[in-house]
């Protein structure tokens, strides 16, 4: 497999590549949902109740009136009652991780191709070549499955209090009752739509680009 010498070519391919592997990492130990309650005028008043939810803990944070943390607990969920709502977590977590395995194969390829570490084996280098060029694309769609999976998690929330008022964003607020309430995904869920974009970035360089002439 005759690696491309072409500086710049190795250069974006390597920025395009880690930046996916970083979005993709940062998904797997952060929270993908938060559950807000603030004070309707938070300008003065800045206490405020917020969850944030992950397949497998909740952290809760609690602010007094000027805004100090006064409380700051993470703990381990429970899945009674939430059956469908964990399943959409883990589901949407597992197309991450195997979008990220994809996109660590093309890094491997990348790395023994300009090391030459199985360029003179046969069979091996042009099978390798033919791997990274076009594994990015499985690599896109378990990203893209990832993101929509996880917007069903409104009517997974329906299905376990069988209901239809949970929404996957929702905003309210009333100043009669002095509160502001959101709930809606947050980085978890934004970096895999981030992570979507540049796989499908490095996924096209890679198949027109100059990386395995």
């Amino acid at each position: 497999m005759d690696f491309s010498t072409n500086k710049k070519g190795r250069i974006i391919f390597f920025i395009l590549i880690i930046i996916s592997l970083g979005l993709l990492a940062t998904s797997f130990g952060t929270f993908w949902y938060k559950y807000e309650v603030k004070a309707y005028d938070d300008e003065e008043d800045k206490s405020s109740l917020t969850n944030y939810y992950s397949y497998n803990k909740r952290k809760q944070v609690i602010r007094d009136y000027d805004g100090e943390i006064y409380s700051d607990e993470t703990i381990t969920r429970s899945t009674d009652g939430v059956e469908n709502e964990i399943a959409i977590y883990k589901a949407a977590l597992s197309f991450s991780i195997m979008a990220f395995i994809c996109v660590v194969i093309v890094f491997v390829s990348y790395l023994f191709s300009f090391c030459g570490f199985i360029d003179n084996v046969p069979l091996l280098g042009p099978l390798m070549g033919l791997i990274g060029k076009f594994i990015l694309i499985p690599g896109t769609i378990f990203c893209l499955i990832s993101v929509f999976i996880f917007v069903g998690l409104g009517n997974a929330r329906n299905k376990d209090c069988d209901c239809d008022t949970n929404k996957f964003i929702y905003k309210s607020e009333s100043e009669i009752l002095n509160g502001k309430y959101y709930e809606g995904p947050i980085e978890g869920w934004a970096v895999v739509v981030c992570a979507t974009a540049f796989v499908l970035a490095t996924a096209v360089y890679n198949i027109v680009g100059p990386m395995y002439k």
